[in-house]
């Protein structure tokens, strides 16, 4: 009898998760500073703060349902003396933290994304998150994708 061939290891999708945040509220900060020899560059960063209450998640996760999440949207460039030359952050989505007594989220968005979905959030006519994010393990997964609505997204 031949001996059996091994199939290649194949990796098997990431389980994905996901979880609906009704928006609370929303603060902002913004932070400058120059650098380099000859004070050449400057760089910026602006976050915007979420606070929210947890209202759906998939699979059912029960021990953080009507629980406060934090969230941090982020954007940052950096400025060259010559005008021509800034660099901008590219959009990266960063991690979900779900821990009994922490819960978050962060991601760098394009500065004009950033402004514009801040705006959309303090004034309130975007009121919901939806965040999709690997299976946590030990209590922190991969964003995969942010969705904000003026609606709750259905389950």
């Amino acid at each position: 009898m031949p001996p059996r061939e091994r199939l290649p290891n194949r990796k098997q999708p990431e389980e994905e998760y996901s979880l609906v945040a009704h928006v609370r509220s929303v603060t902002a900060s913004y932070y400058i500073s120059t650098h380099g020899s000859e004070r050449d560059a400057s760089t910026d960063e602006a976050i915007a703060h979420l606070l929210a209450e947890i209202v759906m998640t998939r699979p059912k996760l029960p021990k953080h349902l009507g629980r406060e999440i934090r969230c941090s949207l982020m954007c940052s460039r950096v400025y060259h003396r010559s005008d021509a030359n800034v660099a901008q952050a590219q959009p990266s989505l960063l991690y979900m933290r779900l821990k009994p007594d922490l819960r978050l989220f962060s991601a760098y968005l394009p500065a004009d994304v950033f402004w514009a979905l801040q705006t959309d959030l303090r004034s309130g006519r975007l009121q919901y998150v939806e965040a999709r994010f690997n299976k946590p393990r030990y209590g922190s997964g991969k964003l995969v994708s942010l969705y904000f609505s003026d609606t709750q997204p259905d389950e």
